[in-house]
């Protein structure tokens, strides 16, 4: 159940409701609490960011204390993808960008990993795609 929860944090998060963010916080508090007897609080829970990648790289499985530290790196690896393609990308991450690039990179990196993007044509969901694949060093076909 903690596995559902935490996959729907996108959703619940892209609510503009903050009511929906303090609701869902206290519910993975709760669980978190009863199934693994960790007491964090939903100020906490509100700014997980787990990745496994480093320098704009894979490499070790590690919770983000300083989301401006995740922000460089992946300004960093969209500076090394315009460096190895015809097709520059110009982007500015704010916030939820860079966290919906390290949710896509963290599922594409799964086995048989897959996301559907949902969104309105021009709110990036190809961009944040293929800069989410090219940290993974996987190939981007169309």
């Amino acid at each position: 159940m903690l596995r559902s929860l935490v996959g729907s944090e996108m959703c619940i998060r892209d609510s503009n409701e903050a009511s929906d963010c303090q609701w869902f916080d206290t519910l993975v508090c709760d669980k978190l609490k009863e199934s693994f007897s960790v007491d964090w609080a939903p100020e906490e829970v509100a700014n997980l960011c787990w990745i496994d990648f480093q320098e704009g790289s894979p490499g070790a499985y590690h919770n983000v204390p300083d989301q401006s530290e995740l922000k460089v790196q992946v300004e960093d690896a969209l500076e090394a993808y315009n460096i190895g393609t015809s097709k520059i990308m110009n982007l500015v991450f704010f916030r939820d960008a860079v966290l919906h690039v390290a949710r896509i990179y963290r599922v594409l990196r799964q086995q048989r990993g897959n996301v559907m993007c949902v969104g309105v044509g021009g709110s990036g969901r190809q961009s944040m795609s293929r800069m989410a694949a090219s940290m993974a060093e996987y190939k981007c076909m169309q």
